[in-house]
């Protein structure tokens, strides 16, 4: 799921919650614009399955995209 986020985050942005960013992070996202991945890699890695979808849905929304997601049971 990391890098269907780190593809989504260069081609799109990812929408990543203030509540998973420090509050210095937070400030420099507001400040600058956005982040770069290697701010983002870390709290996406911390989350569960079911929230990481939910951040890469929140950034398909909208947009015509074709994700394929492998799993391996």
């Amino acid at each position: 799921m990391e890098v269907i986020c780190r593809q989504l985050h260069e081609a799109v942005g990812l929408p990543v919650p203030a509540s998973l960013l420090g509050p210095r992070t937070t400030a420099r996202a507001r400040r600058e614009g956005g982040l770069p991945w290697k701010d983002l890699a870390r709290p996406i890695r911390r989350l569960s399955v079911a929230d990481t979808a939910q951040i890469i849905v929140a950034a398909l929304r909208k947009r015509r995209a074709l994700v394929f997601i492998e799993s391996l049971e």
